[in-house]
């Protein structure tokens, strides 16, 4: 269980991240295009099984005033439940959240874009100036999408798992 929850909390969580490159201005007209292909999740829900073979998670995505995403999850077997609220940071030019779960975990967070990869990165460790872990999003089509765990090794990022999700409704 515990391996599950800090699945889950690589997953769903970050911290500070690495700016982007290019990323598209927010959008004036209220659409969720700011998002990219994030945006697109709204309005499903994807169901995953980890690494394990045992666990699995549902994620449901709404889209809320036509600006903000919501998110919720949920991990079976077990009792953890968290929520998600995503918004477009136009200061920044990232996606913003703040998450809340049943385990008692608060977190406000950033992800960013490298091209087509969103990216959860964690903050450095007390003593270091690189990030040694993060977690990237990877659409691969209109119903399945990845969530990879990375390590960086030797100054590369290296996959050390990955969950598919793929659209259930």
């Amino acid at each position: 269980m515990k391996k599950t929850l800090l699945l889950l909390a690589c997953v769903v969580s970050g911290a500070a991240f690495a700016q982007p490159a290019a990323q598209p201005a927010a959008p004036a007209s209220g659409d969720l295009t700011a998002f990219r292909w994030f945006g697109q999740l709204a309005g499903s829900c994807w169901k995953a099984t980890h690494p394990d073979g045992k666990t699995s998670d549902v994620q449901c995505y709404t889209s809320q005033f036509g600006k903000f995403i919501r998110a919720s999850i949920k991990v079976s077997p077990g009792n953890f439940e968290g929520d998600s609220l995503y918004w477009w940071d136009a200061k920044n030019n990232r996606v913003a959240y703040q998450q809340w779960a049943s385990s008692g975990l608060v977190a406000r967070g950033e992800a960013t874009f490298d091209g087509d990869t969103m990216l959860y990165i964690d903050p450095p460790r007390q003593g270091t100036t690189e990030s040694a872990s993060r977690s990237a999003w990877r659409r691969v089509d209109a119903k399945t999408f990845t969530v990879s765990r990375e390590q960086r090794e030797a100054g590369a990022w290296k996959e050390a798992y990955k969950v598919t999700y793929t659209r259930t409704k």
